[in-house]
């Protein structure tokens, strides 16, 4: 579907060029409307940079979305993991035991804590970008 979206993309690109080369032709033979023409072609190139640029956005959106919910999944398949990591095993009786269980709950702990900051940050960063991207909040 993205191939047949880009190409359909990439022929509207070539359409454009042709339309805008063939006004300035017209317009530089003097045809008896150059002045509209120019005005047209000049609209035309106007509104095709603005369509270009939402085609842009359009993509960092959905590259953005893409690694949230990649990040948000990997995250999420850590969970049951981690949930039986700490279930496990019980409350060591020897100290050197309950060093090592200390430690082990500690890493897991970091292991947690860092998988959650990475996705609250993509998070963060796709809600700043979208906040101060004009074409995101229409």
């Amino acid at each position: 579907m993205l191939t047949l979206y880009n190409f359909s993309t990439q022929n509207a690109y070539v359409n454009i060029n042709r339309i805008m080369s063939v006004a300035s032709r017209l317009s530089e033979a003097g045809h008896y409307a150059s002045q509209q023409i120019k005005q047209i072609s000049t609209q035309l190139d106007q509104e095709w940079k603005s369509f270009a640029a939402a085609l842009d956005e359009r993509s960092t959106i959905l590259a953005m979305s893409a690694v949230f919910h990649q990040k948000a999944e990997q995250f999420l398949s850590g969970v049951d993991a981690w949930c039986k990591m700490c279930s496990e095993g019980g409350l060591p009786s020897e100290m050197q035991d309950l060093e090592l269980a200390i430690h082990h709950h500690q890493s897991l702990y970091e292991q947690v804590t860092q998988a959650y900051t990475e996705e609250e940050l993509n998070f963060v960063q796709g809600n700043e970008w979208q906040g101060k991207n004009p074409m995101v909040q229409e």
